[in-house]
């Protein structure tokens, strides 16, 4: 089953490392200030998650990773939700 993503949008890389992630994904996905995010990274592509304490917390936020072993497999999963 591929998902469609809910917002696809642009932010660009700041001189010190940083990306600013738009207010309308951090509405959705209740993100808070001082919140950990986890990076996922290959060589081109990356996937950002916040890092969650209790995963009932956050339950169903991100939705249900079925069968996925590993990053390439999670990156080749989203590499194919249309654009």
């Amino acid at each position: 089953m591929v998902r469609k993503m809910k917002y696809i949008m642009k932010t660009k890389l700041k001189e010190k490392g940083q990306l600013t992630i738009p207010y309308q994904i951090r509405n959705l996905m209740n993100l808070n200030v001082g919140e950990e995010m986890l990076i996922f990274a290959l060589k081109n592509e990356m996937i950002i998650r916040p890092k969650v304490r209790d995963p009932l917390e956050k339950a169903g936020v991100l939705g249900k990773e079925d069968e996925v072993k590993n990053v390439k497999d999670l990156i080749l999963r989203y590499s194919k939700i249309e654009k």
